[in-house]
């Protein structure tokens, strides 16, 4: 019974030591401070242990910008897509701050967007209007075509509110037209309800582009009914150097 007391007794006094280890790498990570992370790894701390939100010391260093510091965690191969409490991946961190350079590293690592709500998500963003962290999503791999519980798509939104610029961009993503929401309507047919000539022109001519993929209309049907599957953005894989907006790096090691 004694032993049984003490087994237990050491296992909440390591588990407490961990928790303590684990919250004093994410505020070494929170400030910057490669060189005391680089310590406390090489004296013994867990880099994968997360703190009481779920958050890794590489969800820390990717919401603040630090390259030099995701570049090491990585380097320590750490798990890059490790979910917090709150369902934000690293990547996820770097793209909604804006650290497309650490972002990129996530990227070539390996690192990929996987969300609950993809479709809500991407919607969301689209009908704020923000371009640039739409071309964000679809740089971290982020499907095109997720849909959300009303089965409409980012492209659905664009085409209802008349945003060409963002249709467009969806279009060289690999977003499709001929998804249908709960309503039945497809994109084209939101940009006809709108009137906007423009928007109109640039679905037709998708269409007739995404057609001339499928062999028959029963294919695209069966495409339509089963999903399509899920599309890596090529146009923008690679982050573009007119979104790369101004990033806080580590200090100097003195």
């Amino acid at each position: 019974m004694q032993n049984e007391i003490l087994e237990s007794d050491v296992t909440l006094y390591i588990g407490k030591l961990e928790s303590e280890l684990a919250a004093r790498l994410n505020c070494v990570a929170f400030n910057g401070d490669l060189y005391r992370l680089k310590r406390l790894i090489g004296a013994g701390a867990d880099p994968n242990k997360t703190d009481y939100d779920g958050r890794s010391p590489l969800h820390i260093a990717a919401s603040k910008g630090y390259e030099d510091i995701t570049t090491f965690l990585l380097e320590q191969k750490v798990d890059f897509n490790i979910s917090d409490k709150f369902g934000n991946t690293p990547l996820l961190e770097a793209i909604k701050h804006g650290y497309d350079q650490v972002a990129s590293l996530l990227i070539k690592a390996g690192a990929s967007l996987e969300m609950d709500d993809a479709g809500g998500f991407l919607c969301m963003t689209v009908a704020r209007r923000d371009l640039s962290l739409l071309k964000r999503f679809l740089a971290g791999g982020i499907d095109p075509n997720a849909k959300t519980y009303d089965y409409r798509t980012a492209l659905h939104v664009a085409a209802s509110e008349g945003l060409y610029s963002v249709a467009k961009t969806l279009l060289e993503a690999g977003a499709c037209v001929f998804l249908k929401d709960r309503w039945g309507n497809n994109p084209l047919d939101e940009a006809r309800m709108g009137g906007n000539k423009s928007l109109i022109g640039l679905l037709e001519t998708a269409r007739t582009s995404q057609m001339s993929e499928f062999a028959s209309p029963e294919q695209i049907r069966d495409k339509i009914e089963n999903g399509f599957s899920k599309m890596i953005c090529k146009a923008y894989y690679i982050i573009p150097d007119d979104l790369q907006v101004g990033r806080k790096f580590a200090p100097p090691i003195k």
